[in-house]
């Protein structure tokens, strides 16, 4: 990067993009031969926003991302029409990135190096810590405090967390109570003694030996979770062969047919799967119909309709910033 100008990092460039998709507010590209071709330490330069610098190769690496999809799928060549089309949305969104960039270098955020030392940890200790290899700590550290920069401009415009009213949550609910529906569903807890269905005759013995005498011990008084705790070969064996509530058609038809016929507080008898041999009981059923509208539901559209609310209020910002800036384009 070229010492005094300083470009739109490039986490920035899929970042907005990939969260925000504007209808509205596109700059036209200029028709052939309206412009020269403007160049800059040997780069093309395709537009610039408030006189910073966007360039042909950032462009042609955002339009190949974008059109990447038609070759993952198999589909053929994108037209010429459609790939003018790509570059002047790819370009828009570029340039409404490059507004956001900006105005978000404006801001004064306190204990900054602390604050990127803080996150690189976090990243590091996390799922995602391979996504640092290959990168110097300058070039982390600037990409960090750009997207540090760029939550701080959000938070303080009020686009990060806007506040979805509770009569909105209420209203969308009452008005697609048929996305709210379930199907019938147990709460089932069971013990697993694996023998697959490749599993030799005298494997299989064993197996169903051994789901015996757990079923006999439960029949005897001990506790079911104790016993699956010790006898079990599931996963669910940690948590007392708990598998949750389950809906008709989640587990194999040999279970299903058991457990949804099955009286709670009952033990069944012993069931074969392709995995193997089980034990269950049924602890609670839920039957078929609506959701209530409980405070996971309410968290559930809470979140879906953040998120249509901040795009919009991005976009009415970004309009905005652009009513501000000064915008030229260089291709055709």
């Amino acid at each position: 990067m070229t010492k005094g100008k300083r470009q739109v990092p490039v986490f920035l460039l899929t970042l907005l993009m990939a969260s925000f998709i504007w209808s509205f507010g596109l700059v036209p590209m200029a028709a052939a031969g309206d412009t020269q071709a403007v160049k800059e330490d040997g780069r093309v330069v395709v537009a610039k926003v408030n006189g910073k610098s966007i360039y042909e190769d950032q462009l042609n690496q955002q339009v190949e991302a974008t059109l990447s999809k038609f070759k993952k799928y198999g589909k053929r060549k994108p037209s010429p029409e459609l790939l003018r089309l790509k570059r002047e949305q790819v370009l828009n969104q570029l340039i409404d990135n490059a507004l956001i960039y900006q105005a978000s270098q404006t801001l004064n955020v306190p204990d900054m190096d602390k604050r990127i030392d803080k996150r690189i940890g976090e990243i590091r200790k996390g799922p995602h810590a391979s996504k640092l290899e290959g990168r110097s700590d300058a070039e982390l550290r600037d990409s960090i405090r750009s997207q540090i920069f760029l939550d701080e401009y959000l938070e303080k415009n009020g686009i990060a967390r806007p506040a979805v009213p509770e009569e909105d949550i209420k209203a969308y609910y009452e008005k697609n109570q048929a996305n709210f529906t379930a199907k019938e569903s147990v709460k089932v807890r069971h013990i697993l003694a694996k023998a697959g269905e490749d599993a030799k005759p005298e494997e299989k013995e064993k197996a169903r030996k051994r789901i015996d005498k757990a079923r006999q011990m439960i029949l005897g008084g001990k506790d079911f979770a104790e016993v699956a705790k010790e006898y079990s070969e599931c996963n669910s064996a940690t948590a007392g062969g708990d598998l949750g509530y389950v809906e008709k058609g989640f587990m194999s038809p040999e279970f299903d047919k058991v457990a949804f016929f099955l009286e709670p507080g009952r033990l069944s008898e012993i069931v074969q799967t392709k995995f193997g041999y089980h034990v269950l009981e049924v602890t609670d059923r839920k039957p078929e119909g609506v959701v209530p509208y409980d405070d996971k539901v309410k968290g559930f559209i809470e979140k879906f309709l953040q998120g249509d609310l901040k795009r919009q209020k991005l976009a009415s910002h970004i309009q905005d910033l652009r009513g501000k800036a000064k915008i030229e384009i260089f291709v055709q």
